[in-house]
C-alpha cells in the first residue's frame, strides 16, 4: 500500500463516480418529472384551474361577495331585494350568465335592486407560451331605489378565470 493510500480512510472500490452530461440530464429530468407530479397532486386538489370558465366565475363572484360583506359594501348589499344579470354583446359572459343563479341573498323587505353587468376581458399581449393571455371578467354592481330608480351605489371587481396561449 502506497503512503497515500494508508492514510485514506475509505477503501478504494475502484469505481468512481463522476458526474457526465448523461447522468445530470437525467437528474434534471427526474426533479422536472418530481415538480410536475408535485404540480398534477396540487390541481388534483384544487380543481379551480382545471374547471370552466363559468364555474370559476360563479365560485369568484361567490368568494368575493363574502369578502364584500364584510366591507362597507354591505350596507346596500343587505337592502337587495332581487338581482338582474346583463353582459354586452354576445361574448362568453353572455352564456355564463345562466350559471350563476343568485350570488346576493334577497331580503323580502329590501328597497333596493341589483344589476350585474360581466364584461368579458381578455389581457393585452402576444400570447406567447412565457407570456399567456389572461381572461376574466369586470363586474360592474350598480345599486337602485326601486321607488325612485335613482341609482344609490355603484362598484365594479375584477375577475381573473384564467389564461391561454
Amino acid at each position: 500500500m502506497s503512503k497515500k493510500e494508508e492514510g485514506n480512510s475509505t477503501p478504494h472500490t475502484g469505481y468512481e463516480t463522476k458526474i457526465t452530461p448523461s447522468n445530470s440530464s437525467l437528474a434534471v429530468y427526474l426533479m422536472a418529472l418530481g415538480a410536475f407530479c408535485a404540480l398534477f397532486a396540487v390541481l388534483g386538489v384544487n380543481r379551480y384551474w382545471l374547471s370552466p370558465p363559468h364555474q370559476k366565475m360563479a365560485l369568484a363572484l361567490s368568494n368575493d361577495l363574502t369578502l364584500l360583506n364584510k366591507t362597507a359594501q354591505n350596507k346596500n348589499l343587505i337592502r337587495v331585494q332581487n338581482v338582474t344579470f346583463s353582459a354586452p354583446g354576445h361574448t362568453p359572459a353572455t352564456e355564463w350568465i345562466q350559471y350563476l343563479g343568485t350570488p346576493v341573498a334577497k331580503n323580502k323587505n329590501g328597497d333596493l335592486s341589483l344589476d350585474i353587468t360581466l364584461i368579458h376581458l381578455i389581457s393585452e399581449g402576444p400570447g406567447t407560451l412565457l407570456r399567456p393571455q389572461r381572461y376574466g371578467v369586470i363586474a360592474q354592481f350598480e345599486f337602485f331605489d326601486l321607488k325612485t330608480k335613482n341609482k344609490v351605489g355603484e362598484f365594479a371587481r375584477t375577475y381573473w378565470l384564467g389564461i391561454y396561449f
